[in-house]
């Protein structure tokens, strides 16, 4: 270059040194090039100046036509460069220790990651040709000596510093405002240059490039530097002007990495009102299917958000780009272990040689064919290992949208164990596949982690991983049943926590060593590790309900952020915002269906390909069986998790404008695709077909069955109501609006009325029975054969004196000697200390009112809806604790209502005075019931009959003040509006025990999972209807016609 003069500067300047950065140390409008080239010029010895000019690949922009044309002077930079880089291979070939003046830095050596480099001296020893100048090195930015102005460019000017060493400050940067635009193939060149920098000092590769393969500073803040645009005034001859000031740039805000726990909590939270929604309103719909729609909302929305760097955007944006290792660590052993934990081991191992046969060669058979799929029907020039990847990924079914899919529609065993087992096995070998052709594909694209497998060795590799695997998954899962029991106490709450927790531990610590440590197959470990526990180690597990409320509570966390997160990177890859050359059309849209409808049929001719294998082994399924396997692979978790992992291993690894990048976008677009529309298609026909087999459907044996059960729930419902009217807060309710909302004494009889009766009168003891008021059916029956029932509920004076009797004899001289004794050494301690016995004693009667009002919330006598119910409830627990822990006597009432008349609740209650009398009446009947209850169990399970001390006589004196306190409110109220309230209550109160009678049959295997919902789903429905009508959001005069009363078999 000579020497020139730089604006500003009279001096001549001598050029000496050009740099090459991989990025940009400069931000023009807003926008980071490829490249940047600097000029440095000295003066005296010490450098004054320097000369940037900014680089863009010529089809980087979308505005502007692709050019393959080559810039001549950053070509004659590169030949030269490469020419260097030659002499230095050859000189490394004759020395392949090096000069051995200086030793290599080995933390830059280590960075050097991002493509694959040849190997050191391998190149030719000939001649290196020299390389020529151009005619112009630096076209039209240099004349006679002088940086000039041309029609074409500008140059900002300002103060600074060198970005590299020596870091000189105070020099002169001019940046030319045009940009110099280079071909691909001499970008792609200088990276390799620069990425693949040998030093001569030991010969081998040395990068300076970052981990992101960079060569420049971070754009540094302008802090209060001047910039001087010089521009061309348009006149004849060229100078030089002043333009006004530019804005700052503004940097990106620095992303914490506390963002990264924002987006797995909100979607979170977003996924209860999906639940909320589809339970309500649109229960065909798949969960999952929602949720992956709802991720890719997001990411349309992120990618057309650029400029946001909002909190939620922020996180979002991390998690699009979370580690494709990581990814599939944090997701894969919970969802896997749980499903594999949850097979019918008996089935499954009489079932095994289907499943093997599921497993591996209809996977391998089904890889191929997708993989021509994917090669001679997509549009997308796939090579060979790229296609197969791609038929690997969508041959895996989900086990975890498949075994929810399953539950829902109340599938049998058998069916269930094809199906979840097939998903597990098939997950192994499919991402066996997976792992060895993503190997080859990246050799391919010279990535590194790319490796040249053959056959042989690819067939060795895989029974490598995948017994490898297996044996670590058999080790794991006999280490965690060595830890279970060891930890066999069975009635220690805590280590009943400890064995459910350690279930995971050993859950994700087999696939970290399978996987990350011995190269194994982590998903084949861990589905291993879950068969092995569940068959040998379930039964040391000392609380069954924990181990399974806890693994269903990790699915649900797991799967609804990875459903999330493949939608969120799924719409960030069909937006078309990202910086690569592909953008995807409405054209791909149509191949993409044909892709889902070919992969249907081709899972359809597998199973019908091996039908006569299946058939006749193991459970041996049958035709609907194996129509209803074909169409219900549903892909999701799996797929999605490998998809995003190779997607971002070449993201990673390449630069914006790789075209290799393309491949791996149009693998996930098609993946996500298919993900997308079969958890919405064959997940939402699933149901219909299920019934259509009649696989699903309960034989007409079963109804009978079943029939029985709701049989038995009207007699638990009737009994309880019986009892109910032996209660004085109940001889005053509408059984006309009981019978309209609990529908099982919708058709009551007196026949069932008369058994009720009998049933209720014959298991209570004399001491706790009381007699119902059945006046209420008055109307509904006829009145002479309702008079016998009524006498027949009555307790005869002989029945009261022959109990009375039969106490007596059963307490021998002895036992009350005993008594005597044991009550006299009380009262001696009493005496001795009769204020901290009270107190004692009193805390003890907290504390059952406490458990009673649990007890009555899952009863239905407090309706756990009516929050300021319960809170004024506990609230007058927690507050009469304290007051008695003080030496105050019991006076939960008063501390009740001093809460409900406070100075928020008053206001409150002027807006609303019917619901809160509704409110006093809950509270007041709560109340008396809970301490109806404590007091029972007071007596029974602490004092002795007959010789209570006079310390737990006044614990009950005092529970029996506040019981006539709240009886003394109730009076107060309008019996109108008191029956109302409470023909509500015992309404609810019918309706939960009959809810709780049928999650017992649940729990006890009576009832099948899907059966007991249809019974709770109407019960919902009703204590629905009873709140709307409670607060007059519906009519409650309902139009009931009375049967005549000669009718008495129904009402």
């Amino acid at each position: 270059l000579g020497m020139v003069k730089i604006p500003g500067n009279d001096k001549s300047l001598e050029a000496i040194e050009i740099r090459m950065k991989l990025g940009a140390e400069h931000i023009h409008a807003g926008h980071e090039s490829s490249a940047e080239i600097q000029v440095y010029f000295r003066e005296e010895g010490e450098i004054r100046a320097a000369i940037s000019i900014l680089v863009e690949v010529s089809n980087s922009n979308d505005d502007e036509p692709p050019k393959t044309d080559e810039q001549p002077f950053y070509e004659s930079l590169l030949k030269g460069w490469e020419a260097s880089s030659h002499w230095t291979d050859k000189f490394c070939a004759l020395n392949p220790k090096g000069t051995e003046l200086f030793t290599t830095n080995t933390a830059l050596k280590a960075q050097q990651q991002k493509i694959t480099c040849p190997k050191v001296g391998s190149g030719s020893t000939e001649q290196v040709p020299s390389v020529e100048s151009p005619e112009h090195p630096v076209p039209n930015l240099f004349k006679n000596g002088t940086l000039i102005e041309s029609e074409q460019y500008g140059i900002y000017s300002y103060q600074g510093s060198m970005t590299t060493p020596p870091c000189t400050e105070n020099i002169y940067w001019g940046i030319i405002d045009a940009h110099m635009l280079i071909s691909v193939d001499q970008f792609l060149r200088t990276q390799e240059l620069i990425l693949c920098f040998v030093d001569r000092s030991t010969c081998e590769h040395a990068s300076a490039a970052s981990e992101f393969g960079r060569t420049t500073r971070p754009p540094q803040l302008l802090n209060g530097r001047q910039i001087v645009h010089y521009c061309h005034d348009n006149m004849e001859n060229t100078t030089l002007i002043q333009a006004p000031e530019i804005p700052e740039y503004e940097m990106e805000e620095e992303t914490h990495p506390y963002l990264a726990i924002l987006f797995p909590w909100l979607v979170s939270l977003f996924s209860v009102f999906v639940f909320y929604l589809l339970t309500r309103y649109v229960p065909g719909l798949p969960y999952t299917a929602v949720l992956f729609a709802l991720g890719a909302l997001m990411g349309v929305g992120i990618s057309f958000r650029e400029d946001s760097h909002d909190q939620f955007t922020s996180s979002i944006r991390m998690w699009d780009n979370i580690n494709s290792e990581l990814l599939l660590l944090v997701f894969l052993p919970g969802l896997l272990f749980k499903d594999a934990y949850s097979l019918n081991f008996h089935l499954f191992r009489k079932g095994f040689g289907q499943i093997l046969i599921m497993g591996f060669p209809m996977v391998l058979a089904g890889t191929s064919l997708m993989a021509l799929v994917g090669k001679y029907v997509l549009p997308y020039d796939w090579g060979f290992n790229l296609a197969m990847t791609f038929g690997a990924i969508v041959s895996a079914t989900d086990p975890v949208a498949v075994s929810a899919l399953l539950n829902e529609l109340g599938a049998p065993p058998r069916l269930k164990t094809h199906i979840a087992g097939e998903s597990l096995l098939n997950d192994g070998s499919a991402y066996v596949f997976f792992v060895i052709f993503s190997k080859l594909f990246l050799f391919d694209i010279n990535i590194h982690g790319g490796e040249d497998i053959g056959v042989a060795e690819g067939f060795k590799l895989f029974f490598e991983i995948s017994l490898g695997a297996t044996a670590i998954g058999i080790a794991s899962g006999f280490l965690l049943m060595f830890i279970l029991f060891i930890l066999k106490r069975r009635f220690n709450h805590e280590e009943s926590i400890v064995q459910v927790s350690i279930t995971i531990t050993v859950a994700y610590l087999s696939y970290y060593v399978a996987e990350v440590i011995l190269h194994f197959s982590g998903i084949i470990a861990v589905v291993i590790c879950g068969i092995t526990t569940k068959a040998f180690a379930s039964t040391l597990i000392t609380d069954q309900e924990m181990m399974s409320k806890f693994w269903e509570i990790i699915e649900h966390l797991l799967n609804t952020v990875l459903f999330a997160l493949g939608g969120v990177v799924w719409g960030t890859v069909i937006s078309n915002q990202d910086d690569d050359n592909f953008t995807f059309g409405w054209n791909d849209f149509g191949y993409w269906i044909l892709v889902y409808i070919l992969m249907t049929a081709v899972r359809f001719f597998l199973f019908g390909f091996f039908y006569p294998i299946i058939s006749r082994i193991g459970l041996k399924s049958s035709k609907e069986e194996v129509l209803f396997q074909a169409f219900g692979g549903l892909r999701g978790a799996v797929g999605i998790a490998l998809a995003i992992a190779l997607d971002f291993e070449v993201r990673h690894e390449t630069v914006n404008i790789d075209p290799n990048r393309d491949f791996t976008r149009q693998l996930f677009g098609v993946t996500g695709w298919i993900a997308l529309v079969t958890l919405f298609v064959n997940g939402t026909l699933a149901g219909p077909l299920l019934r259509y087999l009649k696989l699903g459907r309960a034989s007409e044996v079963r109804e009978k069955v079943t029939d029985q059960y709701t049989d038995h729930f009207k007699r638990k419902v009737l009994e309880l109501l019986v009892k109910l009217l032996g209660e004085s807060r109940f001889a005053d309710v509408d059984f006309k609006f009981v019978s309209h909302h609990v529908s099982c004494l919708s058709k009551l009889t007196l026949e069932e009325l008369k058994m009720a009766a009998r049933n209720v009168k014959e298991r209570t003891t004399l001491a706790r029975y009381k007699q119902p008021d059945l006046s209420l059916f008055d109307s509904h029956f006829d009145e002479e054969e309702l008079e016998i029932v009524k006498t027949m509920t009555k307790v005869k004076l002989a029945d009261m004196f022959r109990s009375a009797v039969r106490k007596i004899n059963m307490l021998k001289r002895s036992e009350m000697e005993t008594i005597r004794m044991g009550r006299a050494s009380m009262i001696w301690n009493e005496n001795d200390g009769s204020k901290k016995v009270l107190v004692e004693l009193r805390l003890l009667f907290v504390e059952l009112l406490r458990h009673a009002y649990q007890d009555d919330m899952q009863k239905g006598e407090v309706d756990v809806r009516e929050e300021l119910v319960i809170y004024g409830l506990n609230e007058s627990v927690a507050i009469t604790e304290d007051e008695v822990t003080n030496g105050h006597p019991i006076n939960d009432w008063e501390a009740c209502q001093r809460l409900m008349n406070s100075f928020i609740f008053k206001h409150i209650r002027k807006y609303n005075e019917e619901r809160f009398l509704a409110y006093d009446i809950h509270i007041a009947s709560a109340l008396i019931q809970a301490h109806e209850e404590a007091q029972m169990i007071f007596q029974h399970n602490f004092c002795k009959a007959g010789l209570m001390t006079s310390v737990e006589i006044t614990v009950l004196d005092e529970s029996d003040a506040q019981i006539e306190l709240a009886k003394e409110k109730l009076n107060t109220i309008d019996r109108a509006q008191k029956k109302r309230i409470m023909t509500y209550l015992m309404a609810s109160i019918l309706l939960n025990s009959e809810a709780r009678d049928v999650n017992d049959h649940v729990k006890r295997g009576l009832l099948k999972a899907a059966e007991g919902e249809h019974h709770l789903e109407r019960i919902e429905k009703e204590l629905e209807s009873v709140r709307k009508a409670k607060y007059g959001e519906v009519n409650v005069d309902f139009v009931v016609k009375d049967l005549p009363p000669s009718n008495h078999k129904a009402v």
